[in-house]
């Protein structure tokens, strides 16, 4: 006979969604005209391209500053440590049709996460994997709890612990480019 049963779910992963109040019109104009000239989809990948484009990027300082804040709000609400001395690194991405981005994680930082100056309803979604996702093994767990997507909306900024997987599907044909400008901030190093 059993006396009592509870479910409960253990070993949550803590993410955010906040909403910027920036112009984002501006931030994807100036975005969208930078990428124009380069060969890829990203600014990640050349250092010198990606500093280009940080340093004439429109409400830079409300950008880094609004990141920030939300860091540091997400880290004390989730008993993280961010020390004083942050380093936020920043990149843009443009997604056309074809475009996505692969499962990964971003290593040797504390938090990501992805500010969209644009969301349409023809843009490709944000999917983010469960950390047990490869260890299940036999457990016949509805693979829908094994993932969670997210359809960009203009404003929005998702944030979440680097070592999270995540991947963008594939962009289908869109009369506008999906923009994400994503970020890394963890302590600087020596």
């Amino acid at each position: 006979m059993i006396n009592d049963i509870k479910i409960q779910e253990i070993f949550p992963v803590d993410f955010a969604r906040v909403v910027l109040d920036v112009d984002h019109k501006k931030i994807l104009n100036y975005t969208l005209k930078f990428v124009e000239k380069t060969d890829g989809y990203t600014t990640y990948h050349d250092k010198d391209m990606n500093e280009e484009w940080r340093n004439g990027l429109p409400e830079l300082d409300v950008l880094a500053e609004d990141i920030t804040e939300a860091a540091r709000r997400f880290c004390d609400k989730t008993d993280r440590k961010m020390k004083e001395d942050t380093l936020l690194v920043m990149w843009a991405s443009v997604y056309n049709q074809g475009k996505g981005h692969g499962a990964h994680v971003h290593r040797r930082s504390l938090l990501s996460g992805t500010y969209y100056p644009i969301g349409h309803e023809t843009h490709s979604r944000i999917i983010f994997d469960s950390p047990y996702n490869f260890h299940t093994m036999h457990d016949t767990i509805d693979e829908k709890r094994l993932t969670q997507s997210y359809k960009p909306k203009e404003g929005d900024m998702l944030m979440w612990p680097s070592w999270l997987q995540h991947r963008v599907q594939e962009q289908i044909i869109t009369s506008q480019s999906r923009v994400a400008i994503s970020w890394n901030i963890d302590s600087r190093r020596a």
